[in-house]
């Protein structure tokens, strides 16, 4: 029979009479705490014996293998009246008492709940806080690359997304909910009782489910082109992780499951979906490569609305060719990229499509800038190439053979490898249009 056994519970840093509640059941069971972590708690077997526990919040951190002169002070004071330590937890002290109706260690409802404050500051408030910072910074960064760049690339970097949600999530229900019962606490306080209402986790399973959603819509978005057996697992996914979700959070009560065992449930479900909405959009980057010229075939040629060989005339044996396709239900991109291998001029396109209309002001701006970014970005003459609008790209004093062009619902950055003649400027303009 084992003498050890690790239980994984949920109670707040802050939550101390009901944790010392819980430890009073586990010691009139046989069971005494060895070891406390806001994961889990260790106990060792004992003979069943009725034990009365308090929670005490130390201004320094404790360690029971290394107490400073101060610390063992203390101790001894609290020895006196029959406490002694059992278990600590930085600056949580975990003191139990033989005697049943044992004179409390503190008794200033005020001085508790500053006491509790201070070791919440310094130890928990400070993670949240950082979490909270971690899942702002995301979302400043995914802001700061654009939408372009998370929704139309062919690997979407969701992950930043994702992982501010996330952070967020781990962060905001725990803050939210102390600075809640915190102030319920001070209220009771200055009525001189201590207040020792529940916190609830119902603002965390909160939380975590609007994360798994936003994890289930980007999956969503994000499978453009891929096929229907994928998608159908997707969905399977999604469908599971819903009925998890709604199980762990409205059906606690009745599976009986611990709230600590039902929250880790909660957060280790999620962590894999979270892993798996970043690595499904990643690989789904069609790519073709071919060059009839060195007799290497690597795939058959792509449909391209426009080649090098109906601008110039030149064979396409010459070129080595290459597609890249990806993106989202949102936005999606496909770049045909030509380069010669006898001389001849290179040719590249990129046509960025847009399927949600609300998002092409913010894909021309962000497109724009990064077209920018090389040099200046000028207006030119949008009326040859049959667009809305049109830049082309000024740099080290000269213009470049280098166009963004603005279309109705899709743009298309192009990059001349010679000047364009006004008559191949009127084929690439009818091959955009019939796009």
């Amino acid at each position: 029979m084992k003498d050890k056994k690790l239980v994984q519970i949920s109670f707040a840093f802050y939550d101390r009479d009901n944790l010392a509640k819980y430890l009073e059941e586990q010691a009139a069971a046989g069971w005494l705490i060895e070891s406390y972590s806001l994961n889990h708690i260790r106990f060792r077997q004992i003979r069943p014996e009725k034990l009365r526990f308090s929670i005490i919040y130390y201004h320094t951190p404790v360690t029971a293998n290394c107490l400073t002169n101060e610390q063992m002070e203390y101790l001894e004071f609290c020895a006196r009246t029959g406490w002694y330590l059992v278990a600590a937890e930085r600056r949580m002290l975990i003191m139990a008492n033989q005697a049943e109706h044992p004179i409390p260690i503190e008794t200033d409802p005020e001085i508790q709940l500053e006491n509790i404050h201070k070791s919440v500051k310094k130890q928990h408030i400070r993670n949240l806080i950082l979490y909270i910072a971690m899942g702002v910074l995301y979302f400043i960064w995914s802001a700061y690359m654009g939408v372009v760049y998370l929704f139309a690339s062919a690997t979407p970097p969701t992950h930043f997304l994702v992982m501010g949600a996330w952070y967020c999530a781990l962060g905001l229900p725990d803050m939210i909910g102390y600075y809640i019962w915190r102030r319920k606490a001070r209220a009771a306080a200055a009525e001189g009782t201590f207040y020792s209402g529940v916190p609830s986790n119902c603002l965390f399973y909160i939380a975590m489910l609007l994360v798994f959603a936003f994890c289930a819509a980007l999956l969503v978005i994000h499978s453009y082109g891929i096929n229907p057996v994928l998608n159908g697992i997707i969905i399977t996914i999604i469908t599971i992780g819903i009925i998890c979700g709604v199980y762990c959070l409205l059906g606690r009560q009745l599976s009986k499951i611990s709230a600590g065992v039902c929250r880790s449930i909660v957060t280790m479900g999620l962590t894999a979906f979270l892993i798996l909405s970043i690595l499904i959009p990643v690989g789904f980057s069609t790519v073709y490569s071919f060059n009839h010229g060195q007799g290497s075939v690597l795939a058959n040629p792509p449909d391209m609305p426009m080649s090098v060989t109906e601008l110039t005339g030149a064979s396409f044996d010459d070129y080595i060719t290459r597609k890249y396709t990806g993106g989202s239900l949102l936005l999606s991109q496909d770049e045909y990229l030509q380069y010669a291998v006898s001389g001849c001029p290179d040719f590249c396109y990129t046509i960025t499509y847009v399927h949600a209309d609300f998002l092409y002001d913010a894909c021309q701006k962000d497109l724009l800038k990064d077209f920018a970014k090389r040099g200046e970005a000028i207006t030119a003459d949008a009326s040859g190439w049959n667009a809305d609008a049109a830049y082309q790209l000024y740099e080290h004093g000269s213009v470049q053979h280098n166009y963004l062009l603005c279309y109705d619902g899709y743009f298309v950055e192009i990059l001349f490898g010679w000047a364009p003649t006004p008559e191949q400027i009127a084929i690439v303009a009818q091959k955009l249009s019939d796009i």
